[in-house]
């Protein structure tokens, strides 16, 4: 059946490059270098045209998540993130985000 730890590991690993995703999609406007602004700004772009596409529900998958729900979840904050809710304090970062527990996952199906 293989290695639970490695199967750990790279659950792991899918979940984390979701989460750059996520991350890359909301700049942190308290950077200033202009350099590290314009990566922010590429980084942004390239993670909003990754959102939805294949690639994205196929890692969502192997990271044990829902890609339809996650896209929604991150599609909805970043209309919040446009419309200036997010950096107004109405939009919390953490608050309400769902955490991932694949046992709890499974039993829901």
């Amino acid at each position: 059946m293989g290695d639970p730890a490695a199967a750990q590991a790279c659950l792991h690993v899918w979940i984390n490059v979701v989460l750059q995703a996520a991350r890359d999609l909301f700049p942190d406007p308290q950077r200033k270098p202009s350099t590290e602004t314009r990566h922010a700004k590429r980084n942004a772009i390239a993670a909003e045209h990754w959102l939805g596409s294949r690639d994205f529900h196929k890692i969502c998958s192997l990271a044990g998540l829902d890609g339809s729900r996650v896209e929604t979840a991150l599609r909805n904050r970043l209309q919040d993130y446009y419309c200036g809710r997010f950096n107004r304090g109405l939009f919390r970062p953490n608050g309400g985000a769902a955490q991932h527990h694949p046992q709890k996952a499974a039993q829901d199906d």
